[in-house]
């Protein structure tokens, strides 16, 4: 599942963003107010654009992998059929994210036209989710009509 902006959140990047813009400018500023004086002025008008620009990219690819995952993510369900996949296996990878563990998932497959097939998947779960894949508990899918091996977990809402 991709992961999606929470709405009303935009200060985090703002919080991340602003105090390198405004020490990108400070650098700046001291760099036009020392020019010619020291040796290492140039030092600050590159450090200047280096602060101003590197959280601004940063940002802006971040926000371009969550837009393209959920692009991505919207696709696949339009393109999708749905299924049910019994769990034969699952254990922890030992990586965890924002306090979401991954976990590597054995599933047998039974797609909408009879067929079962098995397919290992990993898959950053919530811990309230986690606790739904127990060995031999079912679950609902959607399988990808191009390729069946790519499956996207359907938990159901809170």
């Amino acid at each position: 599942m991709a992961w999606s902006y929470i709405k009303g959140r935009w200060w985090i990047f703002l919080v991340a963003t602003l105090p390198f813009v405004i020490l990108g400018v400070v650098f700046i500023r001291l760099h036009y107010t020392t020019s010619g004086q020291h040796e290492w002025y140039n030092s600050l008008l590159l450090l200047g654009i280096v602060f101003i620009l590197s959280p601004l990219l940063q940002m802006w690819w971040t926000l371009r992998k969550i837009h393209n995952g959920q692009k991505a993510e919207k696709e696949l369900i339009a393109r999708s059929t749905i299924g049910h996949a019994t769990v034969i296996a699952i254990k922890e990878t030992g990586l965890c994210t924002n306090d979401v563990p991954e976990v590597e998932i054995l599933l047998e497959v039974h797609s909408h036209d009879n067929s079962t097939y098995r397919v290992t998947l990993r898959e950053h779960v919530n811990l309230s989710n986690l606790s739904e894949l127990t060995t031999g508990s079912g679950i609902a899918i959607r399988i990808d009509t191009l390729d069946n091996q790519n499956i996207l977990l359907h938990f159901p809402c809170p």
